[in-house]
């Protein structure tokens, strides 16, 4: 008998440890788009995931993780109790419906007569979730009043801190983990909504138009709208077609016929001003090998009266070029942001986001790293042929020959500024140069339209 109440008050002693030890400590919730991991010992996310299109068959994907929790619940200005509450045990209730998964989460005494219910409502489909945090007890109108907590996401990783009115958190270049407090809230009961998925202009809207801001947010508004556009553009025909790299093509091709007036008109003037230098070359060439000095500059300023040039005449051609430098700058930001071309292959390219990565080096080489990105070539080649096929008849050969040149160095210089660039801008780009070629090589084989002069058009191949 000795031995059995022995056994028996031993049994009662290791009961408790062996049932805290037996619990779990994490728990797990896994929707369509979210898996994210709850640590019962703090009562905070421990890790979050993100996916598209679905967890079970993802295209892309993010991981919310830092060396702690992922949000957290905090009295700002208060460390000692933030760290009281991030020591807390919680036990966890789970209930499920069509719609969404609700956990709720009941801490142990926080104070004595206060404890904390977390009550989590994930979707189980998308991305927007909510928080609602109560102060429950005897004393939790006291507490409450001289406690007020929030809810905090603190930058981790490579992730950025990223504040947008009233939502608060961390983004990647592509992925966003943001909460914000309801204007309903109170001290004793407090609603915060998180969105943690893709940043993409219907989802940001679709859960609140301002996050639509996490879009080109250091643009010039002008510019911001032109990419937005360009970016819109680009969704509907990823739509229409159902391929990324196939929609960034037809997107050069809208692009294009968009521009085609102001294309058009920067050609005519670029004709004017060409057409002009290769008058007055041979006339200036004249001047400067006969006359030095005051002379000189008194010579030249008559001729460029007698034919009434301004001061101002060349910027035409600079104007020709900076007409369109406003659409260069809003397509590289709009396929530099869109979330349709993260991890979407297209040929022999694994990702559009990023670059080609046609074939890896032995070993890295300076410049090029250790890989080698195939399209930027193709881009030289098309924009070498394209210039080629763009000469203006209408120039005499020695300004001919420096224009030539100019397009030569223009070339290199894209080749090195997009070699390290995403597929997709180089494709655009790409795709960009080679519908001017096809215009100039159909254009050369129809009737070309003369002036009143019946000087060549532009585009005409020097012979």
């Amino acid at each position: 008998m000795k031995r059995l109440g022995a056994i028996s008050a031993l049994v009662l002693l290791l009961a408790p440890p062996l049932a805290r030890a037996a619990a779990p400590s994490e728990l797990e919730v896994q929707t369509d788009s979210l898996r994210i991991t709850f640590a019962l010992g703090g009562g905070e996310p421990s890790s979050w995931e993100a996916c598209h299109p679905s967890c079970a068959a993802p295209r892309a994907r993010a991981t919310f993780a830092g060396s702690g929790s992922v949000v957290r619940v905090v009295e700002v200005g208060d460390d000692d109790m933030t760290r009281r509450i991030a020591a807390l045990t919680y036990r966890a209730e789970r209930r499920d419906d069509a719609t969404s998964i609700v956990l709720s989460l009941v801490s142990e005494p926080l104070a004595e007569g206060v404890e904390l219910r977390q009550t989590w409502r994930i979707p189980r489909r998308g991305y927007a979730s909510s928080l609602e945090l109560v102060v429950e007890g005897p004393r939790a109108d006291a507490f409450a009043s001289a406690h007020p907590l929030e809810l905090a996401i603190e930058p981790m990783g490579e992730l950025s801190a990223v504040e947008l009115g009233e939502w608060r958190g961390v983004r990647s270049r592509f992925w966003t983990l943001l909460a914000r407090r309801d204007a309903g809230s109170h001290a004793l009961a407090r609603t915060f909504r998180v969105y943690s998925g893709p940043i993409e202009l219907g989802m940001l809207r679709a859960t609140d138009p301002a996050l639509a801001g996490l879009l080109f947010p250091h643009l010039w508004f002008w510019m911001r709208w032109l990419a937005l556009g360009l970016l819109l553009m680009l969704d509907a025909l990823c739509g229409l077609v159902g391929n990324a790299g196939v929609a960034i093509v037809l997107l050069a091709v809208c692009v294009k016929i968009l521009m085609r007036p102001l294309s058009g008109l920067a050609e005519r003037w670029q004709r004017d001003v060409n057409e002009l230098h290769s008058l007055l070359q041979p006339q200036i060439e004249a001047i400067k090998a006969s006359s030095r000095g005051a002379e000189r500059s008194q010579r030249l300023l008559a001729l460029h009266r007698e034919h009434g040039v301004s001061p101002f005449f060349g910027l035409k051609s600079l104007l020709s070029v900076a007409i369109q430098i406003p659409i260069f700058f809003a397509a590289y930001h709009a396929l530099d942001e869109s979330f349709a071309l993260a991890g979407v292959p297209f040929l022999w390219i694994a990702d559009l986001a990023e670059p080609d990565r046609f074939a890896a080096f032995p070993r890295p080489i300076p410049f090029f790293g250790a890989t080698l990105n195939l399209l930027p070539f193709v881009m030289s080649a098309v924009t070498l042929l394209s210039s080629r096929l763009h000469d203006d008849g209408t120039l005499a050969p020695k300004l001919l020959r420096r224009q030539r040149l100019g397009l030569y160095a223009m070339a290199l210089a894209f080749f090195l500024l997009f070699y390290s660039f995403p597929a997709g801008m180089v494709l655009y780009w790409t795709s960009n140069n080679l519908i001017a070629l096809i215009w100039e090589a159909v254009s050369r084989r129809l009737p070309r339209w003369r002036d009143r002069t019946g000087r060549l058009a532009i585009g005409t191949i020097r012979r």
